[in-house]
């Protein structure tokens, strides 16, 4: 639900939208079910178990924030 508000609120479909997170339920699969492309970020403040980054997992996976740069607006969830 609370990604559905974001939504409406900002007037843009969930395939516009890119969400940032670092939990994989609540953040990455949830923006995901949603319709969102959901990154998923690895960072090591937090001690998680991480998929193999060779893991094909339907979504992006990044270490920085800058990464997030390098993410083509026209296919985003690349």
């Amino acid at each position: 639900k609370p990604f559905l508000s974001c939504l409406e609120k900002m007037k843009i479909r969930a395939s516009q939208a890119i969400y940032v997170g670092d939990d994989l339920q609540k953040d990455v699969l949830g923006a995901g079910d949603v319709g969102m492309n959901p990154v998923w970020l690895k960072h090591f403040s937090v001690k998680r178990s991480w998929p193999d980054p060779e893991t094909n997992t339907g979504f992006r996976i990044i270490t920085d924030l800058n990464e997030l740069l390098e993410i083509d607006e026209t296919r985003p969830y690349l």
